[in-house]
């Protein structure tokens, strides 16, 4: 999965080099899509949970975010998800959106990882309170 992730940032940068065979790097390719910004942003996934995402799906998302994050983590160098870097956030939506966690509260690249690995589908607390309504 990661490597079809870097294929599609070298296919879009392709597109934005406009030469059709010379690829741009994916920092080359972020940058472009940034307008030039500073080397180090805030970063809000947000991953889609309702009743209309399988569970196939489901992981599907949460590898294609982590994958990403990866990436990340290595533009424009490596370890670059770190206190004064890179801050990543995660949001879960479906009828309403729910912050998992907010920018920064995970350090580095392996607790943002695992943390968005972790996330669950359905929020467990909630469908629990609903079974105790319903007994």
């Amino acid at each position: 999965m990661k490597l079809a992730a870097l294929v599609l940032l070298v296919a879009v940068g392709i597109a934005f080099n406009e030469l059709g065979s010379e690829a741009l790097t994916p920092h080359q390719v972020i940058q472009a899509l940034m307008g030039g910004a500073p080397p180090y942003w805030n970063v809000v996934f947000a991953l889609d949970s309702s009743d209309s995402i399988s569970s196939s799906e489901w992981s599907c998302s949460k590898s294609s975010t982590r994958n990403i994050l990866a990436i990340i983590n290595n533009t424009p160098t490596p370890n670059s998800i770190a206190p004064g870097k890179h801050w990543i956030a995660l949001v879960r939506f479906s009828t309403r959106a729910r912050l998992i966690f907010p920018l920064g509260y995970h350090e580095n690249y392996p607790a943002n990882d695992a943390a968005i690995d972790d996330v669950p589908k359905e929020d467990q607390r909630l469908l629990d309170k609903i079974a105790m309504m319903w007994k």
